[in-house]
């Protein structure tokens, strides 16, 4: 499915109103909201060189062709698609990390939030990556106090153009912890990078309650001979608590419940976009798994 296939679908199906026209490249239908998300961006953020350290690389040739970079912290540093000899579109973090995670708890003196956007990361200790496969990955983190860990579970699914993420929070104490809040945050700049990439940062984004939170660009405007992509972070399944798909203006809002949510959607601009479960308690020694999905139409 292409981006103009996407947008019709999701206007069939009342996710959007109808499909977005775009006056001029680079600017919003929402009154200004652009300027909200872009202002996170520094002008020369395009030339900063990567601070991640990628690695593995999945690639797949089928499915369109499709590449994805990790890096031993657990952020998605690269995902190109199609990657292939006349066609290498780039979609997330152009320039500079754009993906990661958040993950807020309650002590006895008060509330703490890490987390690892792949720009900036806090509250964590060190990572353990171990490659379990030509399409899988680990990675073993515990949060900087050692009263919970994450496991990451990376699974690539070429043919499908995505990769899952399995997330499962344990809480290694004697005794429950609440306000537990685990987030997925990413930066998409759909076409943005590659050798034929022609968009700016500023995507048309929107989501639906739940499930989905996305990044697409209007195909109309296009050059001659380039193609139009669309990037979902789904949610996948695999948690029974509360869960919402949001837009940020932050494009790496690293607070607890996405504090920079954008409300008026679809919104043409340079924001971010998440997945927020709301594990609440967890007892004594007990874990809680969540999944999302990354997809590129």
């Amino acid at each position: 499915m292409n981006a103009r296939n996407l947008i019709g679908a999701l206007a069939a199906a009342g996710l959007i109103v109808a499909t977005p026209a775009i006056a001029a490249h680079g600017t919003s239908s929402d009154g200004g909201a652009a300027a909200s998300g872009t202002s996170q961006r520094s002008a020369d953020r395009a030339a900063s060189a990567l601070s991640e350290i990628e690695v593995v690389t999945y690639h797949s040739a089928a499915g369109g062709s499709t590449t994805i970079s990790l890096s031993s912290d657990g952020n998605i540093v690269s995902y190109r698609g199609p990657d292939k000899a006349g066609a290498v579109y780039e979609h997330i973090g152009v320039g500079a990390e754009g993906e990661g995670y958040v993950l807020c708890y309650n002590t006895p003196a008060g509330q703490v939030n890490t987390y690892d956007t792949g720009v900036a990361m806090s509250g964590w200790g060190t990572p353990t990556f171990t490659s379990l496969s030509a399409t899988s990955s680990r990675v073993v983190r515990s949060t900087a106090d050692g009263r919970l860990t994450m496991t990451q579970l990376f699974t690539f699914d070429g043919p499908n153009r995505a990769i899952n993420v399995d997330m499962t929070v344990k809480n290694n104490t004697a005794a429950s912890i609440g306000g537990i809040i685990l987030r997925r945050q990413v930066d998409f700049d759909v076409d943005t990078g590659g050798a034929n990439g022609w968009a700016d940062f500023a995507n048309w984004h929107a989501n639906d309650t739940h499930t989905s939170s996305f990044a697409f660009n209007d195909p109309s405007l296009a050059p001659a001979g380039s193609e139009a992509h669309a990037m979902m972070l789904q949610y996948a399944g695999n948690f029974a608590k509360g869960h919402f798909a949001k837009v940020t203006g932050n494009i790496l809002d690293s607070t607890c419940t996405a504090s920079t949510q954008v409300i008026s959607l679809p919104a043409h601009g340079d924001f971010g976009n998440t997945q927020q479960f709301q594990i609440g308690t967890l007892a004594a020694g007990a874990q809680i798994t969540a999944v999302v999905r990354y997809i590129r139409f």
